[in-house]
């Protein structure tokens, strides 16, 4: 079998080159992008390295050239299946796939996991707790949202990433504010009622229909955080948290019987704990986990999501192996740029409980803050005894990180 693989910069080069062959057999095609001088250079050498093929891009996420490449690419090479890892991917991924008429996510299939409307739908039909939301098609859309539900509401991009142009509207200066920008006839926006409580991210992996790994881990603090400049984070449940086996039957259900999720697919899962122990779903996706959450999950199972998934669709599945071992308490965090230059970070991180320290951020470069929760600067991943010693050793990281960090304005 030969896969075309989608896989951008920062995703591809989580794994060594031997990872990568390992999994694919070598008889694969990447399709990947550039970036500085460092970056396009390590995903050249993995590219020549471990793939048949590798054609990589400017600005690859946004460039339709990739697209491009991929159809010029099918008649001729034997591509038998397609597979991508990253939100920007999905659609990418589905419309090759029906171009080349090869099996796997549709188009159509797939908007139930990038459209924030026709996912809540058909989830609350199929029985998983949703919050109250409509589309926003024009300011009384909105407004009557709110007569009918009261602040604060959340208002997102129909289908955004990385909580990139999320908001909570709390005031009638933050609606004002909000339909000042023209948002509300964008068709672009969803609003939903503010759901209070703690928040559950839920990353996995399914073969076949059954699933291989479902790990979940309890976030910090919100996601909105890191867009607001701190650091975020999530960390695993000890073993008797009696929400592991409830987030798990939410989990099965709504992939299983709610959602057309595909047989072999890994997926990224955020679920709400309501005050009144209740679990609502806020979204999923049909792809990896951002922020070292794979790392994490490796960490505390023993499984690498992404390379088992690549495993599984190029027919090697037999060797995925399971760990059975209790898992590892582990945990992540990623660190958001300031405004201003960075001027100095810390090359290596010497604790000896750190499993991984890794520095995306560009000495003398200018950041204007964080846009989305995919542009941190640095993230860690840990080790520690439970989820209490998780959450105090998250803070001495953060601390860490930023005494031996430097910006100026």
């Amino acid at each position: 079998m030969t896969a075309l693989i989608l896989c951008t910069p920062k995703v591809l080069l989580q794994n060594t080159a031997s990872e990568w062959r390992a999994a694919t057999g070598g008889n694969s095609i990447l399709i990947s992008g550039r970036g500085d001088v460092s970056t396009s250079q390590a995903v050249e050498s993995i590219g020549k390295s471990a793939f048949l093929e590798a054609h990589l891009f400017e600005d690859y996420e946004n460039s339709d050239l990739v697209e491009r490449a991929a159809l010029d690419l099918g008649p001729g090479r034997g591509i038998t299946t397609v597979l991508s890892f990253s939100e920007v991917d999905v659609s990418r991924a589905a419309r090759i796939r029906k171009h080349l008429g090869l099996a796997g996510q549709t188009l159509q299939d797939g908007e139930f996991f990038r459209n924030k409307i026709l996912m809540k739908r058909r989830a609350w039909e199929r029985g998983v707790a949703v919050p109250r939301f409509a589309q926003v098609t024009c300011p009384a859309d909105l407004l009557d949202f709110v007569s009918a539900n009261a602040l604060p509401v959340v208002v997102k991009p129909y289908d955004g990433r990385g909580s990139a142009g999320v908001e909570i509207l709390e005031s009638e200066k933050d609606i004002r504010t909000f339909l000042a920008r023209g948002s509300s006839t964008s068709m672009g926006f969803t609003v939903e009622e503010f759901v209070p409580g703690d928040m559950y991210r839920v990353d996995g992996l399914y073969v076949h229909g059954s699933p291989v790994i479902i790990h979940a881990g309890r976030y910090l603090k919100d996601c909105l955080a890191f867009i607001r400049g701190e650091t975020i984070g999530t960390h695993g449940l000890d073993q008797g948290n009696p929400l592991n086996r409830r987030i798990e039957t939410f989990t099965r259900h709504l992939l299983e019987r709610a959602l057309p999720f595909p047989k072999t697919s890994i997926f990224h899962l955020q679920i709400f704990h309501t005050p009144d122990d209740r679990l609502v779903l806020c979204e999923v996706a049909s792809r990896l986990g951002g922020g070292v959450i794979n790392e994490e999950v490796r960490l505390a199972t023993g499984i690498d999501i992404k390379m088992s998934y690549v495993k599984a669709s190029v027919g090697a599945h037999e060797e995925l192996g399971a760990n059975n071992l209790p898992p590892v308490p582990a945990g992540r965090i990623i660190i958001p740029p300031r405004r201003g230059t960075l001027r100095r970070l810390p090359a290596a991180c010497d604790y000896d409980w750190v499993d991984t320290y890794k520095a995306y951020g560009v000495v003398g470069r200018e950041y204007g803050g964080a846009a989305m929760t995919n542009a941190e600067v640095a993230s860690f991943v840990f080790r520690g005894d439970n989820e209490e010693h998780l959450q105090a050793r998250a803070k001495t990281l953060e601390s860490w990180f930023h005494a031996n960090s430097e910006w100026s304005a």
